[in-house]
């Protein structure tokens, strides 16, 4: 895909994008924080990780008029895992179809490959990102771009009493926790399945796509072997 800025820019975020970042990401399918406020901190948090460049591993696309509708951010899955990248996109919705998230999946795998000089070579390189069941756009954007759903799970938001909140402290700023629970299964996902009660806030179902950026050697040597006992 060719993609073309009319009227559009990229650049390297900064801090005085937080705010716009956050709202932004709340008009995403993805995102089940209804507070503008916790997202900000939970984007000021990740940006301030030790491993994490703001001007070189974050972008966002800019209107002629200053209005961010676009936002990506690339970073190894854990310190000093140089195998495992986790990409988020977002895009405005009425900005969608025009292929910002095709740039910025583009800008985001460029900046990965950079750093998985620091990778090790016997293992696989690979770029992931989560995205909800209620995301269709999104997925087609993914699929699109050559990645596949490697596995499911569920993201729970659950709410808690106060003296249990007290005891943590992100969760006596929020009020709710928020669970990640792998689901071991190949049951077909229903994109309107969403369960809401009085003690669990939310769960929603999520894939997580991924794409191999660099396979690692002894994958390439096993592909050589398959290759030469196919052809004898």
């Amino acid at each position: 895909m060719l993609v073309r800025l009319h009227n559009l820019s990229a650049r390297a975020p900064v801090m005085t994008d937080i705010r716009a970042i956050a709202e932004l990401r709340h008009l995403d399918d993805d995102s089940l924080q209804d507070d503008i406020d916790a997202l900000e901190e939970s984007l000021r948090r990740d940006w301030q990780t030790s491993d994490f460049v703001l001007k070189l591993d974050a972008w966002v696309i800019v209107t002629t008029q200053g209005q961010i509708v676009g936002y990506a951010d690339v970073r190894c899955k854990s310190e000093r895992l140089w195998n495992e990248f986790t990409l988020n996109v977002h895009v405005h919705p009425g900005y969608r179809d025009r292929g910002l998230a095709t740039l910025l999946i583009w800008l985001a795998e460029e900046r990965a490959r950079q750093l998985m000089n620091n990778a090790s070579m016997d293992r696989d390189v690979a770029l992931s990102s989560s995205v909800s069941s209620l995301n269709l756009w999104a997925r087609e954007v993914y699929t699109r771009e050559g990645y596949i759903s490697t596995r499911r799970f569920w993201r729970l938001v659950i709410g808690v009493e106060e003296a249990v909140a007290q005891s943590n402290a992100e969760l006596s700023r929020h009020g709710q926790l928020t669970v990640d629970v792998v689901l071991d299964t190949d049951a077909e996902i229903d994109s309107d399945q969403e369960q809401q009660n009085p003690a669990l806030h939310i769960a929603r179902q999520y894939e997580v796509y991924t794409k191999v950026l660099r396979p690692g050697r002894s994958c390439e040597v096993e592909n050589i072997l398959i290759a030469r006992c196919t052809s004898a």
